[in-house]
Order: structure tokens, then C-alpha cells, then sequence
């Protein structure tokens, strides 16, 4: 039987020392991969000499979970989009980097501190930050596991409390006949439109240019999204998803609205005062005044609660009360994956049928 290329230790895992460059007396410096078999070894192996000439650092054992977190932040979410990284970026700074765990060593880090630094945040309340923390903290120390600063990942058993989202929820009937009714402007009206009866999401909405809006085919084109970096707009020419890029038909109103009122733009559908692209407090301007006007039409004037997103879900719901397949929601929702389009259906088909009903028939 040949002999191993790698030492096998006392404890059965196999190690290979690798050469990472020069100490300061000018002796070589090298960095033991761990690993329990062969082929997994020569695997972190190679993946350790990609991440090395990616310049992450992978050779200081001293490295604080901290310094860590930043370095596996500008490393691995390099790429992310904009508001990803803003939420990673974000709950390192808030949250991690305020924590006595952040100057630890990464390497002497436990599986309980790790629950006791999410247990603050739980205590005070912040379940949703909390759920972001545990996520940022697994693909942090799974990070480290990848790159040999720790032998085992400590984060693996920590829990976030449970966290019930607010259920998506689509216009009111009163709600529908308020924003039928209400004295909005052409723009204010525009944007409901378009969000309640083609489903765009808001950055998809403000990206909208009149080339655009296809009459001849009765489609809208979406292509771009608009995005807030701080109080800064930019147009990202992808939109939040891949399957984001899509054509969806208008009907009939949305159309006829739409040709009176892209005669008033210039290229934009939806602009600041001056004809800049949309800002963030363009929006909420916009938006404010809208529930504004709607509110005169509701009971009481009692303001409603709508947001864009509201608008986009009603239209979902439409889809299925109108009988279109999930497959084709899918499409035009510009869901990335139909799971959610599913969750969706599923979710209206279980309040819109009387299910005994439904199998008593079926086992008749």
C-alpha cells in the first residue's frame, strides 16, 4: 500500500502544511489545512490557495471575531447587491461590533457565547434584527471553518427566537373603492395603477421610462429598478432578481391611463420637481400624500395602512382569483423562485376554500 502523501494525526485528521509566504526574519511561514479524509483535505486544500489569492486572510490565528466579520463582509459580499450588503453591513455595526464577543479570539469563541450575544438581542425585542444576526453569524463562522481559522463552527447549535412575519395582506374592498374615488394627481395615480394592476415592485415602478410601456403589444417591459443608497437614487439596469426582467400585460384601464399620461413625461414616468430620477423622499412624499386623499373615502377618514408592497400582493391575489396558473404568476410576479408564488396560492387557497367541503365531495 503506498504511503500517504499527508501526515495523519493522534486525533485522525490529516494535515498538510502549506506555504503562505515569508516571517520578518525571513523564514518561511506556512498554514496547516486539517481535515478528517484525503479527498476532503486535498479539497480545503485547493480551496484554501483559491482564497489566498483572493486575499482573504486565512493565516492569523490571533484574529478577533471582529476583525473577522470585516473581512468576511468585504470579501464575501462583495458581490451582494446593494441592500444585502447594507443589511450585513449594518448588523455587524449596530449589533456585533458593540458586543464583548466582537474581541474575542475567533478561534476561543463557544457555542454559548454565541447564544448569549443572540439572547440580548432577543430580550430586547429585535426579533427580526436577531433572525439577521444568527444568519450573519452562521455564514460568518462557517467562513472561518472554510478557511481553517477554526476547527469547528460554534454557531452551528445557536437558535433565533421564533419570529412570525406579519401576514402580506392586499387592499381592502373599502380600500379599493377609497382609491378609486380619491382626487389624486396623474403621477399619484400612475404609481397605484401600475402597482395594483401589473404588480411592479416599487423600484421597479420609479425605474419606469416611456420606451417602456409598450401600447402596440399592450405590455409593460421591466428591466431596470431604482435603488436608495442612502438619500442617493441609482438606476440598476437588472432588476431585484434574475426572473425580475419580464413583460406584463396591461389591462385595459391601466393602458388607457397610462397614454394620457406618458404625454407628460419626458422620459421618466416618475420624477422629482426638477425632472431628476425618483429620491427617497420623493416617495414618501408621494406615498403620504396618497393615503392622504385615500383616507377621505374611508370610514371615518380613518387613514389606511397600504403600502407599495400592498398593491403588488393584491395583484397576486387577483392572478389566482382570475385562474392563472402558478407558473404564469410566477413569470409576471417576477419571482425568482416559484416556492414563493406557491406560498402565495397555497395560502389563498386554504382561506378561500371550506376544505371539509372539499373532501366530503372528494370521498363521495
Amino acid at each position: 500500500m503506498p504511503k500517504s502523501k499527508y501526515k495523519k494525526r493522534a486525533d485522525g485528521r490529516y494535515v498538510k502544511q502549506i506555504k503562505i509566504g515569508f516571517q520578518d526574519n525571513g523564514k518561511p511561514k506556512y498554514k496547516n489545512i486539517y481535515a478528517k479524509t484525503i479527498p476532503e483535505l486535498e479539497n480545503k486544500i485547493s480551496e484554501f490557495k483559491s482564497q489566498l489569492n483572493k486575499g482573504i486572510l486565512v493565516d492569523d490565528k490571533n484574529i478577533t471575531l471582529g476583525q473577522w466579520a470585516h473581512q468576511w463582509l468585504s470579501t464575501y459580499k462583495n458581490d451582494a447587491s446593494y441592500n444585502t450588503y447594507a443589511a450585513y453591513e449594518g448588523c455587524i455595526r449596530r449589533y456585533l461590533l458593540k458586543m464583548q464577543i466582537a474581541n474575542l479570539k475567533i478561534s476561543k469563541i463557544t457555542p454559548i457565547q454565541l447564544q448569549q450575544a443572540v439572547n440580548q438581542l432577543t430580550n430586547k425585542g429585535l426579533t427580526r434584527s436577531t433572525e439577521l444576526f444568527v444568519l450573519c453569524l452562521h455564514q460568518i463562522f462557517a467562513a472561518a471553518t472554510e478557511n481553517d481559522l477554526i476547527f469547528k463552527d460554534p454557531s452551528k447549535s445557536i437558535k433565533a427566537p421564533k419570529f412570525h412575519k406579519k401576514e402580506k395582506r392586499a387592499l381592502t374592498e373599502e380600500e379599493k373603492n377609497a382609491i378609486k374615488n380619491a382626487d389624486y394627481t396623474p403621477k399619484e395615480r400612475a404609481f397605484v395603477m401600475i402597482g395594483w394592476q401589473a404588480g411592479l415592485r416599487r423600484g421597479e415602478i420609479l425605474a419606469l421610462r416611456k420606451r417602456n410601456i409598450d401600447f402596440k403589444k399592450g405590455i409593460i417591459h421591466v428591466k431596470d429598478n431604482l435603488i436608495f443608497k442612502e438619500n442617493v437614487s441609482e438606476i440598476n439596469h437588472y432588476t431585484k432578481t434574475d426572473a425580475g426582467v419580464r413583460d406584463v400585460p396591461m389591462p385595459k384601464s391601466l393602458s388607457d391611463f397610462l397614454k394620457t399620461y406618458v404625454t407628460s413625461c419626458d422620459d421618466y414616468l416618475f420624477t422629482t420637481q426638477n425632472g431628476q430620477i425618483a429620491t427617497k423622499s420623493m416617495l414618501r412624499r408621494m406615498f403620504s400624500s396618497i393615503q392622504k386623499k385615500t383616507s377621505y373615502y374611508m370610514n371615518d377618514g380613518m387613514k389606511p395602512t397600504f403600502t407599495a408592497h400592498t398593491l403588488r400582493h393584491t395583484y397576486a391575489t387577483t392572478l389566482y382569483y382570475a385562474g392563472i396558473d402558478v407558473k404564469t404568476a410566477q413569470y409576471l410576479l417576477g419571482h425568482k423562485s416559484i416556492t414563493v408564488t406557491l406560498d402565495i396560492y397555497t395560502h389563498l387557497e386554504r382561506s378561500d376554500a371550506d376544505i371539509t367541503e372539499k373532501l366530503t365531495s372528494a370521498f363521495q
